[in-house]
């Protein structure tokens, strides 16, 4: 075999060595990446006791890959006052966003997903109910 055709199969066999190990590597990656986003749906957002929680504006934030929020609270009076989506990162859900001002209205962030914003919605929710930790609520 000449050397010419030895150095083509050899660059051949490194160029489907180099195409195998981005496949092997991305299929895990995107397996615990799926498996993380499953753990988070399953996963009930509770709504904390206000009771605990001191006035001021708090901020909270969750993230559940592709997604994620960061968001202000107001507190005043161990009520929910005001919402503010400082940050959403998403896809195609921004219909989720709506459920700030559900969630000053209704008091409590134990509200259904939004149709084909369901990602969105639990991220949106979660991070409302970080902040409200932070302001000392209980779980």
């Amino acid at each position: 075999m000449s050397a010419e055709k030895m150095r083509r199969r050899s660059k051949g066999r490194t160029i489907l060595l180099i195409v195998l190990t981005v496949f092997v590597v991305g299929f895990i990656v995107f397996s615990i990446l799926s498996q993380n986003t499953q753990k988070t749906m399953n996963q009930p957002t509770t709504m904390p006791n206000l009771s605990t929680a001191s006035d001021g504006v708090w901020t909270g934030s969750f993230q559940a890959w592709p997604v994620s929020a960061e968001v202000s609270v107001e507190i005043v009076n161990h009520e929910i006052k005001n919402i503010t989506l400082v940050n959403h990162f998403t896809g195609r859900g921004q219909a989720a966003e709506q459920l700030t001002s559900a969630a000053v209205r209704e008091q409590t962030v134990e509200l259904d997903a939004v149709t084909g914003a369901t990602l969105s919605s639990k991220v949106i929710l979660e991070s409302i109910r970080q902040a409200l930790l932070a302001a000392g609520a209980t779980p």
